[in-house]
């Protein structure tokens, strides 16, 4: 006699849950990504309001914890698409900052002082340092910096700060190979 034995399998449409190994890690790495890019902020904003518009039940405060973002910032993208009927609203702006002390044209014509010796600029110094460069800046153009904004435009012209190294004076060689411990005569 045949006994027939049946296995139960699953449907074919059931999809079993998937799940991520380090899940802290990536949420970290997906946090500091959105963070860094304003391109990514925009696209994680539209995504956001995506679930928003397809989950009925969804509220701003589920969403935010959905999210990792307040839920106020979700009252706020909604309230600007609904203002606009535009998704645009939601890219950040431009940030403009404090307006530069030194224009393009005096940060070019100060590169070019740079690279000439101080004496040649009548600044009594050996080298170009934070203290030489303010007091350059002051004279030539009549704004008053700091020595560490001064160290910043160095920087920012592409300029690198070399310490002064030491350099032993030269003696006589005999001396010399007669001190070292292991120049063999002992």
């Amino acid at each position: 006699m045949f006994s027939i034995i049946f296995a139960y399998h699953k449907p074919h449409n059931y999809m079993q849950r998937l799940s991520i190994r380090s899940p802290q890690k990536i949420e970290r790495q997906i946090n500091t990504f959105i963070n860094n890019d304003p391109e990514s902020k925009f696209i994680f904003r539209l995504c956001s309001l995506k679930v928003f518009l397809h989950e009925q039940s969804c509220s701003t405060e589920w969403l935010g914890k959905l999210m990792n973002t307040s839920p106020r910032s979700v009252a706020q993208w909604i309230h600007k698409i609904n203002r606009s009927e535009d998704i645009e609203v939601l890219r950040d702006r431009e940030k403009p900052g404090r307006t530069p002390r030194l224009n393009p044209e005096q940060l070019t014509l100060l590169k070019e002082h740079i690279k000439k010796h101080p004496s040649e600029l009548g600044i009594d110094a050996n080298l170009w340092d934070g203290k030489a460069l303010s007091h350059h800046i002051y004279r030539t153009f009549g704004v008053k910096l700091a020595v560490r904004q001064s160290q910043r435009i160095f920087h920012k012209l592409g300029f690198r700060l070399k310490r002064a190294r030491t350099v032993v004076a030269n003696g006589n060689p005999k001396a010399k190979k007669a001190f070292k411990k292991t120049s063999g005569a002992s």
